[in-house]
């Protein structure tokens, strides 16, 4: 598991860096995650980005590794 899950964050990793804009953020989160932060994107297109990065690492990937996501819209408060 330990071998597998290493070897899938490795292409996870590579997959983020080819396919995101420069100005994209990413980060590693825990020893399973990522954070990505996707400035001046709207939800709709945040989505799309998102499919891309679906398809391109099970391209790269060819072990039954299945990702999970989440989006969330960060907010500008002026107080």
């Amino acid at each position: 598991y330990e071998i597998l899950l290493r070897e899938s964050m490795e292409i996870l990793e590579k997959t983020l860096v080819d396919l995101l804009r420069r100005g994209d953020v990413i980060a590693r989160y825990s020893s399973s995650q990522y954070i990505v932060m996707l400035p001046m994107c709207s939800y709709e297109a945040a989505v799309i980005v998102m499919k891309r990065l679906l398809n391109g690492f099970y391209d790269r990937q060819k072990k039954k590794v299945q990702l999970q996501y989440s989006l969330d819209e960060m907010e500008i408060w002026n107080g």
